[in-house]
């Protein structure tokens, strides 16, 4: 929650007024509208125009289950747990802040029905109204997306939504086929994207570079969100395969370059399968890449920190479901070599063993 110089009042008043005003602006009619299968919920997605939906779509068309702009529900979609999330460009200055409020930063305000973000005093606003199962996303304009938003959108709203119905968010990326797969965890840094990429390139199952959806169970599942994957230069130049679509990519993320999963191997992209494991990548020195066994609570320690710190929300509770995943499957620690095929060597071993089968 923002700071609200000590009046808890202020804030509430505040997301009851904002959030009624998102609402009002949000009566458009809708130029292209998307139904996604995430996680077997079915998620709307209406947009104001059509670019809009070109620059946010772009991630997560894997998920698309209907015609784009028709919307018109195929057999056998999804429809339980449906999240309706309404997205258009309006400048942001009409949102006025209480005066004792800091006029730029993160505002979170979140009374248990409603919750709200927003990146002030330009940046996206989010709305996420429980009781409904419907979100709003307002940005300042085309221009303003960030390639964060571009790569990963909404996902905000979806780490709310998915709090809702028993899911969390992760930072992580997953590997696998249809039997069974790994997530690979980490801060920024530690090589997962780079271990997730050569694993694409390899043949083995890409189900996401950065986040994913854990669903407990016996096993736990885990579901692909996002077709988009990142590298610096340096991991370029060691991904023979993806080395020109890194080159040629417009979106860049912290001095890395985003491509698109479908675009190196379409049949490569896996929506999703029970998580037999963990894979906590360290860097190290030398060329080749080897495992080693790693206790549930150092696995923990891996992903609970990058993942519950990156999103405003209920924490304790998303360490809590993370803890209840986490406490019942295997780990390892993945020494990363320089060269990131011995990872993927490596990954694929275990998954081919008896280990995880």
């Amino acid at each position: 929650m923002p700071s609200s110089g000590g009046r808890p009042d202020a804030a509430a008043g505040w997301l009851v007024e904002t959030a009624a005003q998102v609402r009002a602006e949000s009566a458009w009619p809708a130029a292209a509208e998307e139904h996604l299968d995430i996680a077997g919920h079915e998620v709307r997605i209406r947009y104001a125009d059509m670019a809009l939906a070109d620059a946010l779509g772009r991630a997560t068309r894997h998920l698309r289950h209907a015609d784009p702009v028709a919307g018109a529900p195929v057999a056998g979609a999804p429809v339980a747990g449906t999240l309706t999330i309404d997205c258009w460009t309006e400048p942001l200055n009409t949102v006025q802040l209480p005066g004792a409020w800091p006029a730029t930063g993160t505002m979170h305000v979140d009374d248990g029905s409603t919750v709200l973000t927003w990146d002030a005093p330009d940046g996206p606003l989010f709305v996420y109204d429980r009781t409904r199962g419907h979100a709003w996303a307002r940005f300042a304009s085309l221009a303003a997306l960030s390639a964060w938003e571009r790569a990963t959108p909404f996902r905000r709203i979806l780490h709310w939504w998915a709090a809702d119905h028993g899911l969390q968010l992760v930072h992580a990326a997953a590997v696998g086929h249809a039997n069974g797969g790994l997530l690979l965890v980490g801060r920024s840094g530690s090589g997962k994207s780079t271990t997730a990429l050569a694993c694409l390139e390899a043949g083995i199952g890409f189900a996401g570079d950065d986040y994913c959806l854990l669903a407990p169970g016996d096993p736990p599942r885990v579901y692909g969100l996002y077709l988009s994957g990142k590298a610096d230069d340096r991991a370029a130049t060691l991904l023979p395969g993806l080395r020109e679509a890194f080159a040629l990519s417009p979106l860049r993320i912290d001095g890395k370059s985003v491509v698109f999963a479908d675009q190196i191997r379409p049949d490569g992209v896996c929506p999703g399968f029970p998580l037999r494991g963990i894979v906590v990548p360290r860097v190290t020195e030398g060329s080749s890449s080897h495992l080693s066994p790693l206790r549930p609570a150092d696995a923990l320690r891996a992903l609970a920190p990058s993942t519950l710190l990156q999103m405003p929300g209920n924490r304790a509770g998303g360490l809590e479901r993370l803890a209840a995943i986490v406490r019942h499957l295997p780990a390892w620690a993945l020494a990363l070599g320089s060269d990131p095929a011995t990872a993927a060597a490596t990954i694929r071993a275990l998954l081919d063993g008896g280990a995880i089968a």
